[in-house]
């Protein structure tokens, strides 16, 4: 699998300064917060490109945020946001665009979302899809969307129809091994988190979720995309990042030397 970073974690650090450290913790590729080149002049993206491919980095995923069922204002805004970010992905050269039906705890969940509010959705996803055929839209699993279970994910995936639109799967209670075996046909990209027992995000080797574990499985099952580690709380340090890669590794390369073992 290709080990990701999503350059959130330090949001007040300019991308320019991030990459080397990227590629300095080992790290494959960046997943792209997209206010760190929203707005840039098309040379600033060219120039980011060319500095990543020398470190050699892959740009894997631009992440923007995204409204499609709460209001018509949110859903214009949205679209102006897609083209925006479908114009960025193509210069840096990144494959995917991490998606959501909503974004926030005000978003609409598959819980109380009626039948319009899906028709609104499916209908902006395939216009977003089909105006760019090049590029994957990989929908994050998240409360408060239309994906945040994987009952409703599928159901997403499968009313909209597309073959450009794909999954951004995130390990949770909810989202467990056997829902990534569920959504397997349509996962390309992965967040890689952890929590306290309280439900709080932390340190992806501190948390009490079996996320090694959990890594260890989709190596053993031939998982060949991207995974990022994402940390949107404070607190991230280069020292964190760079433990959080070696652990992810760790298990990756331990599940596919256990998958590859012969049997006794």
């Amino acid at each position: 699998m290709k080990i990701c970073y999503c350059t959130i974690a330090m949001r007040e650090e300019p991308l320019e300064s991030q990459l080397p450290k990227i590629a300095e913790a080992g790290y494959d590729g960046v997943e792209i917060w997209f206010r760190h080149v929203d707005g840039r002049p098309d040379a600033d993206l060219e120039a980011l490109r060319r500095r990543a491919a020398a470190l050699n980095l892959a740009l894997e995923v631009v992440s923007p945020y995204m409204w499609l069922t709460q209001t018509p204002e949110l859903l214009r805004e949205t679209f102006e946001i897609v083209e925006r970010a479908v114009a960025a992905a193509r210069r840096l050269g990144c494959p995917k665009i991490r998606t959501f039906t909503d974004s926030g705890p005000t978003g609409i969940g598959s819980d109380r979302a009626s039948p319009q509010h899906w028709r609104t959705a499916v209908e902006a996803l395939r216009r977003i899809c089909d105006a760019a055929p090049d590029l994957r839209f990989v929908v994050e699993t998240h409360e408060w969307t239309l994906a945040d279970t994987p009952g409703s994910a599928e159901r997403l995936m499968r009313e909209v129809d597309r073959p450009n639109l794909r999954v951004n799967f995130q390990f949770s209670p909810t989202f467990d091994l056997a829902a990534y075996h569920r959504l397997k046909p349509w996962i390309e990209h992965m967040h890689v988190q952890n929590r306290t027992a309280e439900g709080e995000g932390t340190w992806v080797e501190e948390g009490t979720m079996d996320l090694g574990g959990f890594i260890a499985a989709i190596a053993r099952d031939g998982y060949r995309h991207s995974v990022s580690v994402e940390y949107c709380f404070p607190g991230a340090t280069w020292e964190r990042i760079r433990s959080a890669r070696a652990f992810v590794a760790s298990h990756a390369d331990g599940g596919r030397r256990s998958a590859a073992a012969p049997e006794k």
